[in-house]
């Protein structure tokens, strides 16, 4: 292979260092149990989130809590998840036990589409603190500022906006990452001052209920409003602790890969992406369990 080609395929190959012609029994045996996992999950990932979203669609009593929409939208990218990523990342493994050298083309092709995922998550979660946002902060002006109509197109937007930047990936790969982590890091910066402000919000809530300065009606909507915040933070915590290992991957990777055997990249590499992907199964059971 021309190491000197600039090629999706190159650089996925650059990435491990070298094809995985001979891989010692540990690696083979670490690979297979990764294909294992994700063979068993993703039937699970794709039908439990397409049931989340038929759910939201067809039970008006969920639509009427407007964060269930929300749900139901970054549903819809879980489910792409299951249905597309998932399977082509077992293809691509299966290809590397196989020497296959259109494994590292096909991963090379696969970059982009799970990065566009990744981002139209994490803007989701973004429009998730956002409501929650307006809910706690400005309660009265809340039903009319979010309606269902512009949830859906600010979930268009975001989805406009993650596959429109991940383009860039066949133009311009270091424009693509500089402009994806100032974004990145710009939707972090905003969901934690959604979650500070709520926090602060919902502890004034409290100390109004405990002295007895509100409704019945009000204590009950501020109960309902509270428990949506808990489910979005629970999602926030599960995919922070998902992301960690590709993060702590991606750094010592960039700052220690000639001290690491190319077979110790498979396997960090493989198994850090493979629990991203397992978030996507964890989202709807956590729906599932917070909303009965």
């Amino acid at each position: 292979m021309n190491s000197t080609d600039t090629s999706p395929k190159c650089e996925a190959e650059l990435l491990f260092g070298e094809r995985l012609q001979q891989p010692s029994p540990v690696t083979v045996a670490a690979l297979i149990f990764i294909i294992t996992i994700q063979i068993l999950t993703f039937p699970f990932t794709a039908v439990l989130n397409a049931l989340v979203m038929i759910a939201v669609k067809m039970k008006s009593r969920l639509r009427a809590h407007k964060s269930n929409i929300l749900l139901a939208l970054l549903a819809s990218t879980d489910f792409t998840v299951g249905v597309i990523i998932q399977p082509s990342f077992i293809a691509v493994l299966v290809m590397f036990l196989l020497d296959e050298p259109s494994g590292y083309c096909f991963l090379g092709v696969l970059r982009p589409v799970i990065g566009t995922l990744v981002d139209a998550s994490l803007f989701h979660l973004a429009l998730i603190s956002s409501e929650r946002y307006l809910a706690m902060k400005y309660p009265f002006a809340y039903t009319t500022i979010v309606t269902e109509v512009r949830l859906l197109v600010a979930s268009g937007l975001v989805w406009f906006l993650s596959v429109t930047l991940h383009i860039l990936f066949f133009v311009d790969l270091t424009v693509l990452v500089r402009i994806n982590n100032t974004l990145i890091g710009l939707c972090i910066a905003f969901i934690v001052f959604c979650h500070v402000t709520v926090y602060r919000e919902t502890r004034r809530h409290e100390r109004q209920v405990a002295v007895q300065q509100v409704t019945q009606e009000a204590r009950e909507q501020f109960q309902k409003e509270k428990k949506a915040v808990k489910l979005t933070r629970i999602i926030l915590a599960v995919l922070t602790l998902c992301f960690i290992p590709i993060v702590i991957f991606t750094i010592v990777t960039f700052r220690y890969r000639s001290e690491m055997s190319y077979e110790t990249v498979y396997i960090c590499f493989s198994s850090a992406l493979s629990i991203v992907l397992l978030n996507s199964l964890i989202n709807p059971v956590i729906y599932s369990i917070r909303l009965r």
